[in-house]
């Protein structure tokens, strides 16, 4: 896997981004459904970046101690399992990122995708600002497939 090592100064920039539409940060403690729900909804809308091992504001107001990683590789292993799981394949990259902060942060670059995916329980989520929203109104499932190509409109 890939490792990039930031100056702290770039890390702290990463842990001050405001979380958005193509943008969030999660701590490492994350589920892997968790972290499923945003890839998901990145792949279905526009993509972004996902960051694990940096906590979000409401986790942690100081900016200085949200940076706090993984200290083994080995740690990340389940939550890439759980995206590497997802049917169809979602597309995307993964590095690790260092820093003079605490331990490795992975990050997940999530490219839109030209097919629906869901997380492993069925449910569709769409990324809308900052939030991941789950996408029950079948109307609005057909809508988003017919907008990534899924179906052809015949008159």
């Amino acid at each position: 896997m890939r490792t990039s090592h930031l100056k702290r100064e770039e890390a702290l920039a990463l842990a001050q981004t405001p979380e958005g539409h193509f943008f969030d940060r999660k701590g490492k403690g994350i589920s892997g459904k968790g972290l499923q729900k945003i890839i998901v909804a990145f792949a279905n809308a526009d993509g972004g970046d996902a960051l694990i091992g940096i906590a979000d504001d409401q986790r942690e107001p100081d900016v200085s101690k949200r940076w706090n990683g993984f200290e083994y590789l080995d740690e990340a292993n389940g939550i890439l399992q759980a995206v590497f799981s997802l049917q169809p394949t979602v597309p995307l990259r993964h590095e690790l990122l260092t820093s003079d902060y605490k331990g490795y942060v992975l990050r997940i670059s999530v490219d839109k995708s030209s097919q629906v995916h869901k997380i492993s329980d069925g449910t569709i989520f769409v990324r809308y600002g900052a939030q991941s929203l789950p996408l029950n109104d079948h109307q609005k499932i057909i809508e988003l497939t017919y907008a990534k190509g899924g179906f052809l409109f015949r008159r």
